[in-house]
């Protein structure tokens, strides 16, 4: 035996044999790969000519919802002061006289158009509390039991000695004497009568108390006050 074939056969040789190959078939498959990256087909890339041909549109944004705004009941006018430009004292004075030409006509209806809804009156009295009553009714009872056409021509009051204040400007003008009567800016008149006895009858009393409440371009009279006592 040969001293080459005697290393060839041995052991040490046959491993590192092996060792070579089994590196080998990794480097084929690695050079395989690469050659496949290389020659494959480039990815596609969209032109112009490729794109779609319907109409574009733009991107859409985003939008807030709206804030739902919380609901208003009947209650929140209670607390709603509106600024309007005052009304005239001739507004208020054109009410009184209305007023005093319904009751010398005896016309119920003239009369109601003139009062609010709560229209009272205050029955005034030195030696007791006043009571209230309804306004509307309260004038009719007194149509039915005097005659007021005997002050048709006569001049009932003079518009020049009418007092008008508020109750803040004129707290003398108490058509309620310490009945509370609602709002504190309410108008108020104080009417001295000049012809309170037509005949045997007595019609009116010395004066008559007026508060009125607005209610849009005019007055209504929300309350009268009077010291009078119906026979």
């Amino acid at each position: 035996m040969t001293r080459s074939e005697n290393r060839c056969d041995s052991e040490p040789f046959r491993q590192r044999t092996r060792a070579r190959h089994a590196l080998s078939i990794p480097i084929a498959w690695l050079a395989l790969g690469l050659t496949g990256c290389r020659t494959g087909a480039p990815a596609p890339f969209p032109t112009a000519t490729t794109l779609p041909r319907e109409p574009r549109h733009p991107d859409g944004v985003a939008i807030d919802r709206p804030t739902d705004l919380p609901g208003v009941d009947d209650t929140s006018a209670e607390y709603i002061t509106s600024l309007r430009t005052p009304l005239g004292d001739d507004v208020a004075l054109s009410v009184v006289a209305r007023f005093f030409a319904a009751v010398a006509h005896e016309d119920n209806d003239a009369l109601a158009a003139l009062l609010t809804r709560d229209a009272t009156v205050a029955a005034l009295s030195s030696a007791s509390a006043p009571s209230l009553g309804s306004a509307a009714l309260s004038w009719a009872n007194r149509f039915r039991k005097l005659d007021y056409t005997r002050v048709a021509t006569a001049d009932v009051y003079g518009p020049a000695t009418i007092e008008i204040g508020r109750r803040h400007e004129h707290p003398g003008i108490d058509p309620t004497r310490g009945v509370a009567s609602g709002v504190d800016d309410e108008l108020r008149l104080r009417v001295p009568i000049l012809t309170a006895t037509k005949g045997p009858e007595r019609l009116f009393g010395e004066e008559v108390l007026f508060v009125l409440r607005r209610d849009g371009d005019t007055y209504r009279i929300a309350r009268l006050a009077e010291r009078f006592n119906l026979p």
